[in-house]
């Protein structure tokens, strides 16, 4: 098995609910900006044993959001703004600002993912201990179907590799055969046991060429996947027993 992520994802199980953040720095004033990530910086520091190694470490963070106020404060002088060269210091400070708290609400959402597939209120409760907002998870959007037809495909420029090529077609939530607006596959291995699965990889598309290290070869492993989109995890897919070739 790999030295993935263990989730809780049971074989042909629940699907799963991913908590969204609502912070949209992009669109805020540059007052609003340092309000916020002042207060992202504050909680997740206060909460360090939840948030243990953040992608912008938070001496870093708290350098952005000075450089951001202080540049600030040169350019809108009232009655005075500053040169075109503050506008410029002050929009390069402000766009490096937002690529930390960018980097740090992924993370977050990580984190919050990993407690709970299923529990958007503990998802939830992490993501406000960082000091971020919440999206309102009430969606019009459907979850996707099930994941039909997976099944591994020989292919000769496998041959000899010990990889396999596994195909799924995408799900259907209607007779018609529409199907439901999609960001994209989860693909996991398992023993079969209800609750354990390694999640190994994410794809946009219907196939997957599966390795030696996310599988034993020799003995096979059993693969399953579930299609995602912002409404939370489809149902998952029959189980199916891949070989390297």
């Amino acid at each position: 098995m790999p030295n993935s992520k263990i989730v809780n994802k049971t074989p042909n199980g629940a699907s799963a609910i991913r908590v969204q953040t609502a912070n949209n720095l992009g669109k805020s004033s540059i007052p609003k900006l340092i309000t916020a990530a002042q207060l992202m910086h504050d909680q997740m520091d206060a909460n360090a044993v939840t948030f243990p190694a953040p992608p912008v470490i938070m001496a870093d963070l708290q350098t952005a959001i000075d450089n951001v106020s202080t540049a600030y404060q040169v350019w809108s002088v009232k009655g005075a703004h500053g040169s075109h060269a503050d506008k410029l210091a002050m929009s390069a400070a402000r766009l490096l600002l937002l690529t930390a708290t960018a980097q740090e609400e992924a993370y977050v959402l990580s984190v919050a993912r990993t407690v709970s597939t299923s529990d958007i209120l503990a998802q939830s409760a992490i993501v406000l201990s960082a000091g971020m907002r919440v999206k309102n998870n009430r969606s019009k959007q459907s979850l996707p179907g099930q994941v039909t037809n997976i099944r591994q495909i020989a292919k000769k420029t496998l041959q000899g590799t010990g990889k396999a090529y596994l195909r799924w077609k995408r799900p259907l939530i209607s007779p018609k055969g529409n199907t439901s607006k999609m960001d994209g596959y989860n693909i996991f291995v398992t023993d079969g046991t209800p609750g354990n699965a390694d999640l190994v990889a994410t794809t946009t598309k219907t196939t997957y060429i599966a390795t030696p290290t996310d599988f034993n070869p020799s003995g096979g492993t059993l693969y399953f996947v579930a299609a995602f989109n912002a409404a939370g995890d489809g149902a998952n897919s029959n189980l199916v027993l891949l070989n390297g070739q």
